[in-house]
């Protein structure tokens, strides 16, 4: 019993050397048929993009084309010729594109195309065949289905490529029938036309003896008409030019007047008149009495003369009703030194400050000193008006 159990037992471990064998050599197959089974897999979605998913069909609303006219060419009028019916029976719905593919991409799919079985959704095992009590492995939901659907989508694309390559043929024979036909009506045409060309050109130079004595005439009426426009015309424009010339001397003048008496004020103040307790500023006087007013942006620069160091300002009406607010004298206006800031990242630049010197009732634009001791570079327009 015991050398029975020994030959025995050699035999179990000579089997399992071999099963190991086997198991290592089904092993290399195994991942061979893995990646043959995923590449299948992977060719068959690129395959089933190409294949459309859906028969094309036939528009709703057809297109009308123009028949081909084939009655006879003769000197009379035909209200009705003879037509072709060759679109009658011309399929437009070959014509359609960007039909949509087969899809294998959603998940449904990919599972149906991984599932060699038929799984029951409820169980998650494959389904039976109730008959044969056979595993399902071919229908809807397995691999044989998928392959199944785009064999048969494949089956008709087939189909319309020949019903297409059919319809070429006709249409191509239709096209050489037109070309034929127009070329000998081209011929045709071409002898006539001739003629006509001839007969025209006799007529031509006979009309154009008559029109050119028509013309010469029509000419010199058209030259003296124009003459008395133009001469019209040049005395409107005269007018005008003397009255723009005379609109122009007035607003020159007034202007000149303006300047003048900019320029007077601003040289007063600059040889030191506005050392004085109180200054004439544009119908409001300065007093050096301090006032308190809420820092922050106030306006913006306008204008700016660096010859005479002054600037113009727009100034926000709060910061003006403030302003005017605070005078207990309507015609004295506090000294106020505001700051030209320019903007620069999160942090501003400083340029100078700027004194308050006029401003008029009612309105926002102000005209103030720039004070040259404290300017770090040239003010220009658009940079802020800031109270500190």
């Amino acid at each position: 019993m015991a050398k029975f159990l020994r030959v025995l037992v050699v035999f179990i471990f000579i089997f399992s050397i071999g099963a190991l064998i086997l198991g290592s050599m089904l092993f290399v197959k195994r991942e061979i048929l893995k990646g043959r089974a995923h590449k299948l897999e992977q060719g068959l979605i690129r395959l089933a993009r190409t294949l459309e998913d859906q028969p094309p069909a036939d528009p709703e609303t057809p297109a009308v084309y123009p028949e081909r006219d084939i009655s006879g060419v003769s000197a009379e009028l035909i209200e009705s010729p003879t037509l072709t019916q060759f679109w009658a029976t011309y399929k437009q719905r070959l014509e359609s594109l960007d039909q949509p593919t087969v899809d294998l991409s959603p998940e449904a799919k990919q599972r149906a195309l991984m599932s060699y079985y038929k799984i029951d959704p409820t169980t998650g095992e494959p389904e039976r065949n109730k008959v044969t009590n056979l595993k399902i492995s071919e229908g809807e939901g397995t691999t044989q289905g998928v392959i199944d659907h785009v064999i048969e989508r494949a089956s008709e694309q087939y189909n319309i490529l020949t019903e297409t390559r059919q319809l070429l043929q006709v249409t191509r024979a239709e096209l050489v029938t037109t070309i034929l036909d127009l070329n000998q009506q081209k011929q045709t045409l071409r002898e006539r036309l001739v003629h006509i060309v001839k007969l025209n050109n006799d007529i031509a130079e006979l009309n154009r003896v008559i029109e050119g004595l028509r013309n010469e005439l029509q000419q010199a009426r058209d030259e003296i008409e124009q003459h008395k426009q133009t001469i019209a015309a040049l005395e409107q424009d005269k007018i005008a030019l003397q009255e723009k010339i005379d609109d122009l001397t007035i607003k020159t003048e007034q202007q000149g007047t303006k300047i003048k008496e900019l320029l007077d004020q601003l040289h007063v103040r600059n040889q030191g008149g506005e050392t004085t307790g109180e200054m004439q500023t544009g119908g409001i006087n300065i007093t050096t009495t301090r006032i308190n007013i809420a820092a922050g942006v106030k306006g913006r620069v306008v204008s700016v003369d660096q010859r005479y160091l002054f600037v113009v300002m727009e100034l926000d009406e709060k910061f003006v009703s403030e302003l005017l607010s605070t005078l207990t004298d309507e015609n004295l206006l506090p000294m106020v030194d505001l700051l030209v800031q320019r903007p620069a990242g999160d942090k501003p630049l400083f340029v100078t400050k700027v004194r308050l010197t006029q401003l008029n009732n009612g309105k926002t634009l102000a005209i103030g000193e720039i004070l040259a001791d404290w300017q770090q570079m040239p003010i220009e327009p658009g940079d802020t008006i800031f109270y500190q």
